[in-house]
């Protein structure tokens, strides 16, 4: 055979760990890359959370729905209406059962 075929293979993995070697740097830039980054979004967010912690504290809004007058004055116009419903619906029927019984003497 010859000596040539392995000079061939031995050129071939050379070659092959060359573009490894390669892409193995190229991966390991973009990773340098992507921590610089990271660190760099972590610095500006360390400085962010510095400004907000500087901002005065906010007292919270004063909601209607802690006083307890306004709650019992709510609670009172809403029985009211309940009420009011419940006499039309009342009225409606004593009207209706009148005019049931005056039907009845009339036809009877």
């Amino acid at each position: 055979m010859g000596w040539w075929w392995v000079a061939v293979y031995l050129g071939l993995g050379l070659a092959g760990l060359v573009v490894l070697g390669l892409l193995a740097w190229g991966v390991v830039r973009k990773g340098f890359g992507v921590l610089g980054a990271a660190g760099e979004a972590s610095a500006r967010a360390g400085e962010l959370l510095a400004q907000v912690e500087q901002l005065p504290t906010q007292k919270p809004a004063h909601s209607v729905m802690d006083d307890p007058h306004a709650l019992r004055a709510q609670r009172r116009r809403e029985q009211a209406k309940l009420r009011r419903r419940r006499a039309r619906r009342v009225a409606a029927r004593r009207e209706a059962r009148r005019e049931q019984l005056r039907l009845r003497r009339a036809g009877g």
